[in-house]
């Protein structure tokens, strides 16, 4: 009976009982009981109900309270932890949700780590109360008074008002603070993707419009401007969609209906009956215009326009391919996309004029006309600016595919005969600079050739071979192989006569040290000739050279040769084929093998 009562009881009580028989062990003088306090009628709900701030601790009467007492409070008190447990789970699966809905808002990294503190505080308050509630499963009714659990469970409760008050606990109820950074955030991103659908509806970029509107980082619930989401029916119109369009817009219409925006809403109501007009829908587009009609009629004011549109519906039964000519009409006006219909509506317009002069609609017609007409022209002059941009920065392919791109179907005849000629002189030039480039790249080729000779006759054999390298694979390939060829045989040669110079030199040198300097530069010569010049034709007459300067360092040093690259009968390109099992040996036992001999180059003291 005692658990069911204090189940009921509200949670700031219970978390008062707890401390109260904490607090009961530790008083051993009697003291004047606190004035009785009548419980609250109604306890809030378990989540949102926060913790109580735990009084400070009153001494009870001297007697001990009973174990069944004892016992009642630690039940009362798990069942305390047990409730804020329950709803720090939902708080973080909240928290959870919420977080997931930022991921498209583009945080910056200040603004990312206030939501990674707030689900760290969450999760550490979590953490903290699982934490108490198995200390408070370890105990006895008798240890309720120890010191330890009292103080976790203040510090925890301290966290868990400090959130409840915090503006984390208000993002996780969906109400973030006026005036907050996120609601800044977002505001700020909504009127960046605004701005972003104008720039590529202005561009003529519909699909990019569409893509933009469903992108737009709105609260859930929340609806796009008006402008918005009239520009985002017009993408639609022109991108063929015309019953998407029409929906939107009634939405659109419902929602002023409600402001009761009557300019607007007739704006939109006209729009939705043209709409309805070119899909051939004519009685919902006759009931349309009717409503405009005594809108304004209930104002005192008289709308020609949306008369004359039901006199055109009037006349379908009598004259259905004048209805059905006005309805081709606005279905290219309403849908008009400048590149892919250029003067389509202009043409539609004019034959219009000329086969139905009397129409009842003759006015309007003049009127969308004279505005494609102006537009078309606009676009047209636009396109011949760019391509003559392109043409100026010789540019030919770019300009080239730019008119291929445009639909002669819906051009008037001297628009396509100013395109032909543009796209003559655009062939013509671009034929031109071909030929210019080729004579430039050929006089550039020429020079190389020039330059290369010059290098070879100077005795330059590696410049040499550096320019001529760069004719391989033009039509100087075959002359230019040969000459690096050449000067690869004659540079190879000329190292090697001074590799013979310097063993001679050596064979005379009178004491060890000098030798083993000229031995060593001869051999640095000799390997140069099989790194540079593997073309050379003389590496055969190279590796018998080494292979002479190495035995002679061998009878002078024999671990000289372990510190250089040995040179044995498959050294191919002055690599070194791997070392002989006596002189690995060797080297092995060596425990630190001397630095590389640094070789100054010394001419032979005597004359060959």
């Amino acid at each position: 009976m005692c658990k069911q009562n204090s189940r009921r009881l509200p949670v700031w009580l219970l978390s008062c009982l707890f401390s109260l028989s904490l607090c009961s062990c530790m008083a051993p003088r009697a003291v004047e009981p606190y004035p009785a306090r009548h419980e609250p009628a109604v306890a809030a709900a378990r989540q949102a109900q926060p913790p109580s701030a735990i009084p400070s601790p009153v001494p009870a009467a001297a007697a001990v309270a009973p174990a069944a007492h004892a016992e009642d409070v630690l039940l009362s008190s798990l069942a305390l932890v047990d409730d804020r447990v329950a709803a720090y789970e939902d708080k973080l699966a909240a928290w959870q949700k919420f977080s997931a809905g930022t991921a498209n808002m583009n945080l910056d990294a200040e603004q990312q780590g206030k939501l990674a503190a707030c689900q760290q505080r969450l999760q550490d308050i979590l953490t903290g109360y699982n934490g108490l509630q198995r200390k408070l499963l370890q105990l006895s009714p008798a240890q309720a008074d120890e010191l330890p659990v009292r103080a976790f469970l203040f510090r925890i409760e301290k966290e868990d008002i400090g959130f409840l008050e915090s503006d984390c606990q208000q993002f996780i109820k969906g109400k973030p603070p006026a005036g907050g950074w996120l609601a800044a955030t977002r505001n700020s991103l909504v009127r960046k993707s605004e701005q972003d659908i104008k720039a590529a509806m202005a561009s003529g970029d519909y699909q990019q419009v569409i893509t933009l509107y469903g992108q737009l980082p709105l609260n859930k619930g929340e609806s796009s401007s008006y402008e918005m989401t009239l520009l985002y029916s017009r993408a639609l119109m022109r991108t063929g969609r015309t019953e998407e369009a029409v929906k939107v817009l009634q939405n659109l219409l419902a929602s002023l209906r409600q402001q009761d925006q009557s300019r607007k809403i007739n704006t939109l109501i006209g729009l939705i009956a043209d709409l309805q007009f070119s899909s051939e829908n004519y009685d919902d587009a006759w009931k349309s215009y009717d409503e405009i009609v005594k809108s304004y009629s209930r104002l005192g004011k008289r709308n020609d326009w949306a008369r004359q549109q039901q006199e055109e519906l009037n006349a379908r039964t009598g004259n259905s391919a004048e209805v059905k000519s006005y309805a081709a009409l606005l279905r290219s006006y309403l849908g008009y996309n400048r590149d892919r219909d250029g003067f389509k509506v202009v043409q539609l317009a004019e034959q219009f004029v000329e086969n139905y002069p009397g129409s009842p609609v003759i006015s309007r017609v003049q009127r969308i006309l004279l505005e494609s007409r102006g537009q078309a022209e606009q676009w047209f002059s636009a396109i011949l600016d760019q391509v003559n941009q392109l043409k100026q920065e010789k540019k030919f392919p770019e300009a080239l595919t730019r008119l291929q791109q445009l639909s002669l179907v819906n051009l008037p005849p001297d628009k396509q005969e100013t395109l032909r000629r543009l796209t003559e002189e655009l062939t013509v030039a671009q034929a031109h600079e071909a030929e210019v480039q080729r004579l430039l790249v050929e006089q550039n080729r020429q020079k190389d050739w020039n330059a290369g000779q010059a290098h070879l006759q100077a005795k330059e054999y590696d410049e040499a071979i550096k320019v001529f390298d760069r004719l391989l694979n033009t039509p100087y390939d075959e002359r230019a192989r040969a000459q690096i060829q050449e000067a690869a045989q004659l540079a190879a040669q000329e190292r090697r006569q001074k590799a013979a110079e310097l063993f001679v030199g050596a064979s005379r040198a009178k004491d060890l040290a000098s030798r083993k300097r000229l031995l060593l530069a001869s051999r640095q010569l000799l390997l140069e000739i099989m790194n540079k010049y593997p073309q050379s034709g003389i590496i055969d007459k190279v590796k018998k050279n080494l292979q002479r300067i190495d035995d002679d360092i061998r009878s002078i040093d024999p671990s000289l040769l372990l510190t250089i690259p040995a040179v044995g009968p498959d050294t191919q390109n002055g690599s070194s084929p791997p070392p002989a099992p006596a002189q690995a040996q060797t080297q092995t036992q060596t425990p630190a093998p001397p630095p590389p001999v640094q070789v100054e180059i010394i001419p032979p003291a005597e004359s060959k």
